[in-house]
């Protein structure tokens, strides 16, 4: 049986793609983040999770092949 992938809050993900960005775009990064949470404050999936966790997914598999 494959074990589910623990589930990461949106500051440990914010971490992992704060990792993969420029000295440069980390303000720019910051800011959107700031704005989407701001957003989608007090709103979650039907999982439970923070509804921002995907966009951050995203992201940080943006960043990872370099867009």
């Amino acid at each position: 049986m494959t074990e589910k992938p623990k589930m990461q809050t949106a500051e440990e993900l914010f971490e992992i793609l704060m990792k993969n960005v420029s000295a440069d775009d980390k303000a720019e990064v910051t800011r959107a983040y700031e704005y989407a949470r701001a957003a989608h404050k007090g709103q979650f999936r039907k999982s439970g999770e923070e509804y921002i966790t995907h966009t951050l997914h995203v992201a940080i598999t943006l960043s990872e092949i370099g867009l």
